[in-house]
């Protein structure tokens, strides 16, 4: 699967809200609703029609795209990653999509018809629990994860965890917060075992 565009290359990508009024996955671009039907760690029950789906948790990882990623790894690396961020999780949704669905939802919520790595929606309350659901580019992590020659989970590991540290209270718009939250990434990362994942631009 081809890029639909230019990429945004690096972490990118915060929309706050005070409250949750819509899901972030409008319904013309025909993503489920991942709080009205989300399954951890299984894609195929997405589309199940069971009148009695079952109750999700409160971390559910989703795919919404052809390429073929391992949810299960993907939830379990993010779970214990989440042990070492400083905010508990209420909800937290992470939904793995293409560069077509990423393109219309950066351009739905932020006015840029392009793809990007990651997109955060964050409706936890300041200082609560982290409530979020966090979109995640799996053909620009696979862009990516081949140039630095590491597998395409891990890259979204990367991604979903740089979204939940926005909610935490992270930012990355000046060269020192942008320093100190990969630093931050690279602190978490190690502590589970993966390593330090990030790259960001060279000149």
């Amino acid at each position: 699967m081809g890029t639909t565009g230019p990429s945004a290359r690096w972490l990118t990508g915060t929309v706050t809200s005070s409250r949750r009024v819509s899901s972030p996955f409008p319904a013309q671009l025909g993503v489920a609703d991942s709080r009205n039907r989300s399954y951890p760690c299984d894609a195929q029950r997405m589309n199940d029609d069971t009148d009695n789906p079952p109750e999700p948790g409160p971390i559910a990882v989703l795919a919404a795209c052809d390429r073929s990623v391992d949810l299960p790894w993907l939830r379990d690396a993010l779970e214990a990653a989440l042990d070492y961020v400083d905010r508990p999780i209420r909800s937290l949704t992470v939904k793995v999509v293409d560069d077509a669905t990423m393109l219309k939802l950066h351009e739905h919520h932020r006015g840029e018809a392009i793809t990007t790595d990651v997109l955060t929606f964050d409706a936890s309350d300041p200082g609560g629990p982290v409530d979020a659901d966090i979109v995640v580019c799996a053909d620009e992590a696979a862009r990516r994860a081949a140039e630095l020659d590491h597998h395409l989970e891990r890259e979204l590991l990367l991604y979903a965890l740089h979204g939940v540290l926005h909610c935490a209270g992270f930012d990355d718009r000046t060269p020192d917060d942008f320093a100190a939250m990969h630093a931050e990434e690279d602190r978490i990362l190690t502590a589970v075992g993966i390593g330090p994942t990030f790259r960001g631009p060279t000149s």
